[in-house]
């Protein structure tokens, strides 16, 4: 019985120094796994920020397209206009211009 006794001490003493061991590494387990959920957490932070960016520089994008087509209207609008004030001088100089002298016709009516 004596000798019962002492393997059962033997059991429990490698139980005991099992139960501690599995016990630290369960610790240190639930430590990696809280730092990967704050890391896992911050990520998804840092990823809604950059989706939020995204949009923000896909509405500046479609914004700025749309003043580059504003002005590339206005640019043609103006040119069309430079082009007709152009040949309005031309015609009109053909017309009031003295053919002898090559001088604006003053009394042209």
């Amino acid at each position: 019985m004596k000798g019962e006794y002492c393997g059962l001490q033997t059991d429990y003493k490698t139980l005991k120094t099992s139960f501690n061991q599995l016990r630290l590494q369960h610790t240190e387990v639930k430590g990696r796994l809280n730092e990967a959920q704050e890391q896992l957490a911050l990520m998804d932070v840092e990823h809604s920020k950059a989706v939020n960016r995204c949009e923000v520089l896909s509405q500046m994008n479609s914004s700025l397209e749309d003043d580059r087509k504003s002005l590339m209207s206005q640019v043609e609008t103006s040119h069309r206009i430079y082009e007709l004030a152009h040949l309005t001088t031309i015609f009109l100089g053909l017309y009031f211009v003295d053919p002898v002298s090559r001088a604006i016709d003053p009394d042209f009516e």
